[in-house]
């Protein structure tokens, strides 16, 4: 059992030392108090190994491509909160749209297109269509007239003001 453990700690080594560590419970080689704190010492060790597994299974966002209905919702309310485009006195000219697009590039969240891009990731996964880039060009056309339909709201509103 002790030389599964020397070397690299995949699933095969964690998987024989575990069987190890059956065998020798049956044996009674171990009592109870040993046995158990083995167990829970195998168990932080698969933890540890499986950590980045488990970090990117959490943190993968790609079910936005299923809930993107609410992506135009989160595009207002971050130019609504975050960009306070009334206070800008803007001329109606291509400066303006410019002044706008780069403070909102600024401001929307980078984790915003990170999670985004985990959609795309997803879609390269597809059997259904010839190429995933189709979806993934849809997709990204989609988002982007999303954005520029309320960039164009705030413009209009601003103007208005």
């Amino acid at each position: 059992m002790e030389r599964c453990l020397q070397g690299s700690c995949s699933k095969e080594r964690r998987l024989l030392v575990k069987l190890a560590l059956v065998t020798a419970s049956q044996m009674k080689v171990f009592q109870n108090d040993e046995l158990n704190h083995l167990k829970g010492l195998l168990a932080k060790l698969d933890g540890i190994c499986e950590l980045q597994r488990n970090i990117r299974a959490a943190s993968d966002c790609s079910f936005l491509y299923w809930h993107r209905v609410v992506l135009p919702i989160y595009f207002a309310r971050l130019i609504e909160e975050r960009a306070d485009l009334r206070r800008l006195k803007v001329e109606k000219n291509i400066e303006a749209l410019i002044i706008i697009i780069l403070t909102l590039s600024i401001l929307i969240s980078q984790y915003m297109f990170s999670a985004l891009n985990d959609c795309s990731r997803a879609m390269t996964l597809l059997e259904h269509l010839d190429s995933p880039s189709i979806l993934q060009s849809q997709f990204k056309s989609e988002m982007f007239t999303a954005l520029k339909i309320k960039v164009n709201y705030s413009l209009i509103y601003c103007w208005l003001d």
